[in-house]
């Protein structure tokens, strides 16, 4: 009896393993990709997550996501950022946003779904 009841409880808890493993995704996973004419207007929103991850849609409503290095310390709570691109003016893992007087490096660009939901700025115009 005590052997079933313990493969019992093994099995199950196998299969809650298997179940949550399977159950959860990166929210932000995808090849490195990159945000062309950011600095021409290329970026139409943001969406802060925390302060180590910020979402960004382009100009053709695509939304990518940007891990940042390091934490972000105000970037949850302000309104405005910079965007510092590379000189060709493109939105990478080698670029950085600012915030406040901080400069706040990336480490990645990926593809992203909306956050949240979110739809955009240009899809409610």
């Amino acid at each position: 009896m005590t052997f079933k009841l313990i493969s019992t409880l093994g099995l199950g808890a196998l299969l809650f393993a298997g179940t949550a493993s399977a159950a959860f995704v990166p929210p932000h996973v995808g090849e490195e990709a990159k945000i062309v004419f950011a600095s021409r207007g290329g970026i139409q929103d943001w969406q802060a997550d925390g302060d180590r991850g910020i979402f960004l849609q382009d100009r053709h409503r695509q939304w990518y996501y940007a891990r940042l290095m390091s934490p972000c310390l105000n970037l949850p709570f302000v309104q405005r950022i910079g965007f510092d691109t590379r000189p060709n003016g493109t939105f990478d893992k080698f670029s950085a946003i600012r915030v406040s007087r901080q400069s706040c490096p990336v480490t990645s660009v990926v593809l992203a779904d909306p956050p949240h939901g979110k739809r955009g700025l240009l899809a409610s115009r």
